[in-house]
């Protein structure tokens, strides 16, 4: 077991380090901002609103699978945990 965990643990390590973004990853990102701004300018008070609600509920379904997410990690750590306690 404490192989596995150790691979687990380098795994994790590797997916997490930093990595550089493409190069056009800025100026995409900008070109998007830039149309996003000039979407915004054109909507009407009432799409404006539409807007600001769908922006919240994205909030909340991000926030809801973060919850989950955490959840489910925890759920798994603690089974971890006590299959290696277990074990002993």
């Amino acid at each position: 077991m404490p192989k596995t965990i150790d691979q687990f643990y380098d795994l994790l390590r590797q997916t997490s380090e930093f990595s550089e973004p493409s190069p056009d990853y800025r100026k995409i990102s900008h070109d998007v901002t830039n149309a996003e701004t000039a979407l915004h300018k054109t909507f009407s008070d009432e799409q404006e609103e539409l807007y600001e609600r769908l922006c919240y509920e994205r909030y909340r379904l991000s926030s809801l699978e973060a919850r989950f997410d955490f959840a489910a990690g925890f759920l798994w750590g603690s089974r971890l945990i006590m299959d290696v306690l277990l074990e002993k």
